[in-house]
């Protein structure tokens, strides 16, 4: 009888092993994905913010440099601005 017992114990004690196993593993797994998908979504953010400044420093440059500023004098009857003879 007490072989049994024995048997049982170590049976039971296995399979509570393989589950408490089971279940930190799978706590692992969502952790790695959940810090996969922040870093991406990091990564993309950081991108959407350099576009961004990179489009407010061209914005400021083509405002500043003379050469692209629009011609202040008005166009005439028919005339297309970018038809204008300077």
């Amino acid at each position: 009888m007490t072989a049994v017992i024995t048997s049982l114990v170590g049976v039971l004690g296995t399979l509570l092993g393989s589950v408490v196993t089971h279940a930190f593993q799978q706590r692992s797994a969502r952790r790695t994905e959940r810090n996969a998908l922040d870093a991406q979504r990091r990564q993309e953010r950081l991108d959407a913010c350099g576009a961004y400044a990179g489009l407010l420093v061209e914005l400021i440059t083509d405002d500043t440099d003379p050469g692209t500023a629009p011609d202040p004098r008005p166009c005439g009857p028919g005339e297309h601005p970018r038809r204008r003879t300077p």
